[in-house]
């Protein structure tokens, strides 16, 4: 509900992001000038939008699926010999679904319209009343046992590691100690910080 409040980049972002703007002004040593929500005016100022919906389908293609998605779905692959294809994704499928009407494509009642739709077809009606499901790892889970130690050596070891003096000692620890005293939940965040530490140590050497 917090999010469907704010401004419609915002609220996009808010869905997206791993730490808040507030977050990110704490974590980081400086003030980060940068703001995607800009990046992300500019992309889609220019274009015929006049529903939000549209705007967040132009954003998913120009931004999410390429920066996101499909890296991840890229990185699972590599090395496997696994190639994903994206029939869904295919220009004339697109161009079609980004054409129907608003009402068409969304339904505050009914997630995945269209697919559900055609699904009807082949798919049996209890398949298709399930709720969606995410592909999400348990990364805050990991955080709070096997890898806690991983955790706690990102605080303690901060201002080794962080050879570029990116991030604030005193949040790091702050943070890490409320996830691994149940305080808050900072699983991806945490996720993001060894990622970040294993680039420092490989690039600052």
């Amino acid at each position: 509900m917090q999010s469907l409040a704010l401004p419609q980049l915002a609220a996009y972002g808010s869905f997206q992001q791993i730490a808040s703007q507030s977050l990110r002004d704490r974590l980081l040593a400086t003030p980060n000038s940068q703001n995607y929500l800009e990046d992300w005016e500019s992309l889609t100022t220019n274009l015929p939008l006049a529903h939000p919906v549209q705007r967040y389908n132009a954003l998913d293609l120009m931004v999410y699926l390429p920066d996101d998605g499909f890296r991840k779905a890229n990185l699972a692959c590599a090395g496997t010999g696994v190639t994903y294809l994206c029939p869904i994704l295919d220009m004339d499928v697109v161009r079609f679904a980004l054409s129907l009407p608003i009402e068409y494509r969304f339904n505050s009642k009914e997630n995945k319209r269209l697919l559900r739709h055609i699904g009807k077809e082949f798919l049996d009606p209890r398949i298709l009343s399930q709720p969606k499901r995410g592909f999400g790892t348990p990364v805050a889970d990991w955080f709070r046992n096997d890898l806690a130690p991983i955790a706690q050596k990102l605080a303690d070891e901060v201002t080794e590691w962080d050879i570029h003096k990116l991030l604030n000692e005193k949040s790091v620890k702050h943070i890490v100690a409320e996830h691994l005293h149940g305080q808050a939940s900072h699983g991806p965040l945490l996720w993001t910080l060894y990622c970040l530490r294993l680039w420092e140590e490989k690039t600052g050497r």
